[in-house]
This record gives structure tokens, sequence and C-alpha cells, in this order.
């Protein structure tokens, strides 16, 4: 399977989720995503960028976590999360709706991370 259909399947198999994404933060770069149509390349981008800055702060703040590094941010209409394994540059990102269940979003993307990028 590709990576951009495993993507698709993980959205699509994520109650509510929007955009599922695979990218690396050292280019700056979204690798591939999975999205409804219309969606611009900019606001791609932009979740990239976010990822960046977020995995920068823990990391200036010197904040672990044993599987690897992620975050949550909540915004007006949608909640996003970044994971990626520790001291790696590549990450996987999902934007889903407010009301999603985190445990199970988190869970989920970290298994494809897993899938997709290697073990930690």
């Amino acid at each position: 399977m590709t990576i951009a259909a495993r993507l698709d399947a993980l959205r699509r198999e994520l109650p509510k989720c929007q955009v599922v994404g695979f990218g690396d933060v050292d280019a700056r770069l979204v690798l591939k995503a999975a999205h409804q149509d219309g969606l611009a390349r900019e606001v791609l981008d932009s979740y990239c960028t976010e990822a960046l800055t977020w995995f920068e702060t823990a990391g200036a703040a010197n904040q672990s976590v044993t599987v690897g590094d992620h975050c949550v941010v909540l915004g007006a209409q949608d909640m996003r999360v970044y994971l990626r394994h520790e001291g790696r540059t590549d990450f996987l990102f999902l934007v889903c709706d407010l009301e999603s269940d985190v445990d199970l979003v988190s869970s989920a993307g970290r298994q494809m991370l897993t899938a997709l990028a290697g073990p930690a």
C-alpha cells in the first residue's frame, strides 16, 4: 500500500478527521497528505510550520515523552495532533474535530507513523 493510500485509510478510519499528513520538519515540507478536495497547499504548509514550532518549544523546555515527541493543539474549530519519534525529523499530523477522542487519534497516528517511518 502506498503512503498516500495509508494516509487516506487512516483519515477514513478516524471519525471526524479532516486531514492526515506526513512531513519533514527540517525540510519544512509536507510530503503526503490525505484530505478533501480544495485544501490549499498553504494550509498544509502552515501545519508543518506549526509542528516545527511546537517541537522546538518542547525541545527548548526539555520536555521529553517516553515514546517520542507529540503535541496537541486545540484551535477554535479543530484539534491538531503532531507526532514524531524522538530525534527524528519526519512527523505525522492529524486534524480532527474538537470532539474527537485525543487518545484514539494519538494512538492511531503513532501506529501509522511507526509503519511509515519505522520504529523509534
